[in-house]
């Protein structure tokens, strides 16, 4: 006789705080005062352009390495997504 055994994991659902209104304005400021006319004019476009069904190696670089995981997002314009989780 073959017995099944029924694992049920419990979660807490994690939520987290919002940032507040404040918070939110004072990230927006200061992303707002990071882009001077010498930045904007001094920045490199990071987009980029594939044939169908072709392939590139893609090499993200931070400026300083943080030494964890972050999620990548490739987003194409025909609505489809490519998802990766990147180490540096």
């Amino acid at each position: 006789m073959t017995r099944g055994v029924l694992a049920l994991v419990a979660t807490t659902p994690v939520v987290a705080a919002q940032p507040s209104v404040a918070a939110e304005r004072a990230r927006h400021d200061r992303i707002v005062a990071h882009w001077t006319p010498e930045r904007f004019q001094a920045a490199v476009p990071r987009d980029f352009t594939l044939q169908a069904n072709s392939t590139a190696d893609l090499k993200l670089v931070p400026a300083a390495p943080l030494f964890r995981d972050w999620a990548v997002t490739v987003s194409c314009d025909n609505g489809t997504n490519a998802n990766a989780n990147i180490f540096f």
